[in-house]
């Protein structure tokens, strides 16, 4: 079930905002990416991997999978190299 257009509408206005102002204090890092937890994915009728904005792709937040440290950095580290 997704979730009411307004609180879409609502999430992509503040994800425009972050973007911004992320790019605008950043200049040599341009955002990619929203992470977000993946009940609130599943809450908002969303999909990983879609695209919010032109660019801007939602990324689940895996950190709550890691178990240990190296699981965590296992997890982490390709999307740092990116």
């Amino acid at each position: 079930m997704a979730a009411d257009t307004g609180k879409i509408a609502k999430l992509l206005k503040l994800v425009a905002q972050g973007v911004a102002a992320h790019d605008r204090e950043n200049p040599g890092h341009h955002t990619w990416g929203i992470g977000m937890a993946y009940f609130d994915i599943e809450r908002l009728g969303l999909e990983e991997g879609e695209e919010l904005l032109p660019g801007i792709v939602l990324q689940g937040e895996q950190v709550a999978k890691a178990k240990t440290v190296d699981e965590l950095l296992k997890l982490v580290r390709p999307k740092l190299a990116a």
